[in-house]
């Protein structure tokens, strides 16, 4: 087995999806700080942006969607107990979970306890088409509270954030990781700190309360992963960190040739 440090020694390229692991990489490996590029891993947006597009918003008012494993990076704990307070409130929203996992009898048993059954809904995994449905026409808010595992783990820069923003949805969402480098505080969503249902809770009743809001954010969402996260975009970033390793862009290039003859 090669000695993971030995990588970044022999590496001419080192390229990874966040600034936040970049600096970490840079930090850890100084010798190999000049070859760490950032490239964000990119996604079609399209078929995100017709839907929304196309869709009919009249049940969007008040939902909360959430997407993931249900783990505990994702959250969801500290986002039932932010549901918890928003009811206390009084304030009408739905919330819906997509995703199985290994706290799914956790996570139900959380929702009972804090009797929360007629508006927090755990629905299991869902394909895609169901989940962009439900982002474009029955979602105000897009929420994914990420938190850091007991044995160090985060997500680093979740894919649901993106689609989200394709789908022109402000998301609320926490300072972790990469995710600050997705949704711009104050501009496509809101953020706080990891682990503050206190928070997390005030700022989905601040979106919840201000449609108007919601949807200047979640213009500026999508901007925000039209100039960053569209494949297009992605992929000549990292055509470009190739070409800027001499050698490395004409070496590749006629590897593709000689396996196409």
């Amino acid at each position: 087995t090669v000695p993971f440090a030995s990588l970044f020694d022999e590496a001419a390229l080192v390229v990874t999806v966040s600034d936040y692991t970049a600096n970490q990489l840079r930090e850890r490996f100084p010798q190999a700080a000049p070859r760490v590029r950032r490239v964000y891993n990119g996604m079609d947006l399209e078929p995100f942006k017709v839907a929304r597009a196309e869709a009919r918003r009249d049940a969007a008012p008040g939902g909360i969607l959430s997407v993931g494993r249900l783990i505990e990076k994702k959250g969801y704990e500290d986002l039932i107990e932010a549901c918890a307070i928003l009811r206390d409130q009084g304030l009408a929203f739905r919330c819906r979970i997509v995703g199985d996992g290994p706290l799914e009898a956790k996570l139900k048993a959380q929702i009972a306890d804090l009797q929360l059954d007629s508006s927090v809904q755990l629905t299991g995994p869902l394909g895609i088409d169901e989940i962009r449905r439900r982002l474009v026409e029955e979602t105000q808010i897009f929420a994914l509270a990420c938190a850091t595992e007991s044995d160090g783990g985060k997500d680093n820069l979740p894919t649901v954030l993106m689609e989200a923003m394709a789908a022109s949805l402000p998301c609320v969402s926490t300072k972790l990781a990469g995710v600050p480098e997705m949704v711009v505080d104050g501009v496509t969503g809101l953020l706080c700190g990891e682990r503050d249902p206190q928070t997390f809770a005030a700022h989905l009743a601040t979106l919840l309360a201000d449609p108007a809001k919601c949807e200047a954010m979640g213009r500026a969402g999508l901007q925000h992963a039209e100039q960053h996260f569209a494949r297009e975009v992605t992929g000549k970033a990292l055509q470009q960190s190739f070409k800027e390793v001499e050698g490395l862009w004409r070496r590749l290039t006629t590897r593709q040739l000689r396996h196409r003859v």
